[in-house]
């Protein structure tokens, strides 16, 4: 079975909990479904050629606009999705948009961007959902055009600001981003339910294992969890990958 997630670590790090059931996995991450239905970079970038060779992938993804044609090449099996990594801002230049991350300043991009851009969006304004409806159904939509058989996932992932160790693992200021964020997810999650849930599946962990794990392999984070999120999520993943592979047998 070939994979795709389009989405954050959380989605990954499911599908690593059960990797030997899945087969191969295509990750995509650090790029806003804004930013892959604008107009790609003009040119070529020399600062993606570095190490590890995924932080080069994941710029060039969202710098050049290419998720609609790695789909068509690869042909997943089933898609998963989330929109954890919509939390991050999104810069415009000229009619592109491109997706602010960690990976940016290691590669350069993102000092290229920031020179030249003439306007940021943060997460959570109304013009930022508007524009996220408006260029997610644009790109959501053509990949459906290429792929229409292929199944869809939509895995409502969200942040966390509660820790197996106690409320006192985040600062105040974190606890307003989670906050914040999940407003957000709120909304655009309920925009893809109501104008593509006819065409997707949703899964969603049990709230009682929102806890962020301090011993998670990546450290403790808003959006990294216990041992229990991610085999919860992971079974659903392998159902919904079960049921589709029986509905078109």
């Amino acid at each position: 079975m070939n994979i795709s997630i389009v989405g954050s670590c959380v989605t990954r790090d499911s599908a690593e909990f059960r990797r030997s059931e899945f087969g191969e996995i295509d990750y995509f991450a650090r790029t806003s479904w804004i930013s892959q239905g604008s107009v790609a970079w003009p040119g070529p970038v020399d600062t993606f050629n570095v190490n590890p060779p995924l932080y080069g992938r994941f710029m060039r993804l969202d710098a050049y606009k290419t998720l609609s044609d790695a789909f068509r090449r690869s042909k997943p099996d089933i898609l998963y999705l989330d929109l954890v990594d919509e939390r991050l801002a999104v810069h415009r230049v000229g009619n592109g948009w491109f997706t602010e991350s960690e990976q940016w300043d290691r590669c350069g991009f993102g000092r290229m961007i920031r020179d030249c851009s003439d306007e940021i969006l943060q997460y959570g304004t109304a013009r930022r959902h508007k524009l996220f409806a408006k260029l997610f159904a644009r790109e959501f939509g053509d990949i459906l055009k290429r792929l229409p058989t292929m199944p869809i996932v939509l895995h409502k992932a969200w942040l966390t600001d509660q820790s197996v160790n106690g409320d006192t693992a985040f600062t105040a200021r974190v606890r307003d981003f989670v906050n914040s964020v999940n407003g957000g997810l709120r909304i655009d999650y309920a925009m893809i339910e109501k104008r593509f849930g006819d065409r997707i599946t949703t899964i969603e962990a049990d709230h009682a294992n929102l806890l962020a794990d301090p011993d998670q392999r990546w450290g403790l984070a808003p959006f990294h969890y216990v041992p229990e999120y991610y085999d919860d999520i992971s079974s659903q993943m392998l159902q919904r990958a079960g049921a589709e592979s029986r509905s078109l047998a």
